[in-house]
């Protein structure tokens, strides 16, 4: 293999890529809105081919939560992203959370339509918010005790309650 490039190549593309950065956004809010908002765009085109790709709300709902898994590295390093942005920008930065918050509500619109299609169009909105909270929670927990196998378990409970809902359980819910 090559040799790996010197420090000061890689310090000095860094610092182009800073200077191309500031070229086309003038401040760090800026760049973090673009950031939020090519995000925000993918999870909707994401969320569009599942809903192209899977026939129904169950399928579609299982393949939400393998999020859980298919995320599973990163979140046990660095926890969710969408949760942890929305809750740094809360602290100091209402603005920019209320434009982030958005990557949550593309989700929340999506699940609340997979819900009212599976027989709750009434609770929908209320399964959608439990289900987000769960998921929130378990990435939570999971990340603080760098425990995959909680991950796992939690997601398989969250498919068992889905699949009760989905039979007609609505105790469950």
């Amino acid at each position: 293999p090559p040799p790996p490039p010197p420090r000061d190549s890689i310090r000095r593309q860094r610092q182009m890529c800073i200077r191309d950065s500031y070229y086309y956004f003038k401040t760090k809010d800026e760049i973090l809105e673009a950031a939020i908002k090519y995000r925000t765009e993918r999870i909707s085109q994401m969320l569009e081919q599942w809903t192209g790709t899977y026939r129904t709300p169950i399928e579609r709902l299982h393949r939400f939560l393998d999020i859980l898994s298919n995320s599973a590295d990163a979140i046990m390093r660095y926890g969710c992203p969408m949760g942890t942005l929305n809750t740094e920008l809360g602290k100091e930065q209402r603005d920019l959370q209320a434009q982030a918050e958005n990557l949550f509500k593309v989700f929340e619109v999506w699940l609340v339509d997979q819900f009212s299609e599976l027989g709750y169009a009434g609770r929908a909105h209320e399964l959608t918010l439990r289900l987000m909270a769960q998921g929130q929670g378990i990435n939570v927990m999971a990340h603080v005790h760098n425990d995959p196998g909680f991950l796992r378990r939690e997601k398989e409970r969250l498919g068992h309650w889905l699949d009760q809902l989905a039979e007609g359980n609505d105790e469950c819910a």
